[in-house]
């Protein structure tokens, strides 16, 4: 149906005063990309000058935690500001942007100095994550929700890597992320988009890098513990989307992909970023999503190849793995293609 049999519906129906489709001007800035570009870059030079000059000018500046606070939260107060007052100015929005992150640069140093003597590093990296949840609920801005977003998510990371609770964060940081997903039509409805499509991003972005602190990069163990508890977590975040998102499907066909699902998570349990680049990547392919989806092909790629080289097995066991590999899914592909594909065989 295009727009113009949809108006012709509706004023069939009484729904609208004529069936013809009404103009839509759409607005375009004619500003060429590299001016936006050096416009913002001025942004970022005028933000990071504007707190050496408050540096300056207050010579104690960088040695009291409150001063920092203060000039800090004065920062996001400023940041807010100006996002409200031009939210399509290139230089302004990027002033603003570097502006909150030096803010956040003081505000976590401000922390740390307050906190020093009563926690450890994890106390304030919680405190961090925080801070970056407040700032995604109040700075009206795509690209600042969306780095606040990754900024939570790397606190999150930092906060547990010495202890189970990073296990409870690939769980929720995954679940989170396929409910908001689930959700977004009625959160599009209900005119929260503006808010929930960085963090929808934001997320996905995250359980993409987090399967980096499970490899072992250099001699040692990897950077995040607990590796087959977060593939659990992570696998069971992908089959909790998959019976989702075939609720309306029959029950041969829905049975098949939660099979096939709970054979992924087996096969992939020392890998969780295989599973979390799987999710995203099926979850925001049917999401229709491009450009995740182009991420999570790319980051299931990557991995699948890093988890091979890394496989302590001789050379003559992984061409027998990629071997029985591609036998597998050669048979799925066939079970596909004569019981649950509607092309003709």
């Amino acid at each position: 149906m295009n727009i113009e049999s949809l108006f012709a519906a509706l004023n069939s129906m009484g729904q609208v005063a004529t069936s013809a489709p009404p103009e839509i001007a759409l607005q375009r800035s004619h500003a060429p990309w590299y001016t936006r570009a050096l416009m913002g870059g001025m942004g970022w030079l005028g933000g990071m000058l504007v707190l050496g000059f408050v540096g300056g000018i207050m010579g104690g500046l960088f040695d009291s935690a409150p001063g920092m606070a203060v000039v800090a939260v004065a920062m996001f107060a400023g940041s807010v500001a100006i996002y409200r007052t031009a939210p399509k100015n290139d230089f302004a929005t990027q002033f603003a942007l570097a502006a909150s992150i030096c803010g956040q640069v003081l505000a976590a140093v401000a922390i740390g100095k307050m906190m020093s003597f009563n926690a450890g590093d994890a106390v304030i990296a919680w405190l961090v994550a925080l801070m970056q949840v407040v700032l995604v609920l109040v700075m009206p801005n795509f690209l600042h929700r969306l780095l606040s977003t990754l900024f939570v998510v790397a606190a999150l990371f930092f906060a547990t890597r010495k202890n189970g609770l990073s296990v409870g964060v690939d769980l929720g940081l995954a679940l989170g992320w396929v409910a908001l997903l689930w959700a977004e039509s009625r959160l599009v409805a209900q005119g929260r988009r503006a808010l929930s499509e960085p963090v929808i991003n934001g997320l996905a972005v995250g359980l993409l890098a987090a399967g980096i602190g499970y490899m072992v990069l250099t001699e040692g163990e990897p950077w995040l513990p607990h590796t087959s508890l977060s593939s659990t977590a992570f696998g069971a975040a992908l089959l909790v989307w998959v019976v989702l998102a075939t609720a309306g499907l029959a029950a041969a066909t829905r049975a098949a992909a939660v099979a096939a699902t709970l054979a992924f998570v087996v096969v992939s349990w020392r890998a969780p970023g295989l599973l979390a680049s799987g999710l995203v990547l099926l979850a925001s392919f049917a999401a229709g999503r491009r450009a995740l989806s182009a991420l999570g092909l790319v980051s299931l790629l990557g991995y699948l190849s890093a988890y091979y080289y890394q496989m302590s097995l001789s050379l003559l066991d992984k061409a027998g793995v990629l071997g029985l590999t591609g036998a597998v899914l050669l048979v799925l592909w066939w079970v596909h293609r004569h019981y649950f594909s509607k092309e003709p065989v």
